[in-house]
């Protein structure tokens, strides 16, 4: 069975990022020349998560989204690269490390990061069964389960999480029933811990980058064919 990425998001969490300051705004675009933004002016009313500029690359394959508190990139594959692990991960290395010296460039401060997969499992007839039997182990007696939606989440190592998210889908290149596979990786976790506090920093995002590229397609076909996640 193929397992193909479908797309990759980077999510940043920020302070001392003010892009009501002209230069900021300049120094952002001239050291993302593969971007062309949008410049929003900020709402009447405060709105969490409102984007002041919107950018994309020429082709369309990386869009981002940056406001006063985040940056929010996310970078779509096609049937060039879907099956193409290593040119995904390449891509999304050196778009991240772009953003991330962009900035700095500005001073931005890093609070928080993490890094989402979007996989897509395919051939499946029965998506819903495979997943029923295998992980969840539901029942719903002699009635036919329709959909299911599995969620877990874990503390890996001392400073992130990792949440994993499954279900049925559609390949949309081929119609066929396939599994969709999520997986986050955040370091939130690191904020958290009372015991030995740390200072977060950009490094964080290499070493996510590196918990996610050592999930093998084999890891992925143990998950929902055994319900077990052995990272």
């Amino acid at each position: 069975m193929v397992i193909v990425i479908v797309n990759m998001q980077c999510s940043i969490t920020l302070k001392n990022f003010d892009l009501d300051d002209k230069e900021a705004r300049r120094k952002m675009e001239d050291a993302l020349p593969d971007f062309r933004f949008d410049v929003f002016a900020p709402p009447a009313v405060p709105l969490r998560g409102f984007p002041r500029m919107i950018g994309s690359s020429e082709y369309g394959h990386a869009s981002l989204r940056l406001g006063d508190t985040f940056a929010h990139l996310i970078m779509q594959y096609d049937e060039n690269y879907q099956d193409d692990w290593n040119k995904c991960f390449d891509y999304a290395h050196k778009r991240i490390g772009e953003l991330r010296k962009a900035l700095q460039s500005v001073e931005a401060t890093f609070q928080f990061g993490g890094i989402v997969i979007q996989y897509v499992m395919d051939d499946f007839p029965e998506p819903v069964t495979t997943l029923s039997e295998s992980v969840s182990k539901v029942s719903v007696g002699e009635r036919k389960l329709t959909h299911l939606q599995i969620k877990f989440s874990f503390p890996y190592r001392e400073n992130y999480y990792i949440n994993v998210e499954m279900e049925p889908v559609q390949n949309e290149a081929t119609s066929a029933n396939a599994v969709g596979i999520t997986i986050d990786v955040n370091n939130r976790l690191a904020k958290q811990r009372s015991d030995a506090p740390r200072v977060v920093d950009w490094e964080d995002l290499v070493k996510i980058e590196g918990i996610l590229s050592g999930i093998k397609s084999s890891t992925l076909h143990q998950l929902v064919e055994k319900g077990e996640f052995a990272i």
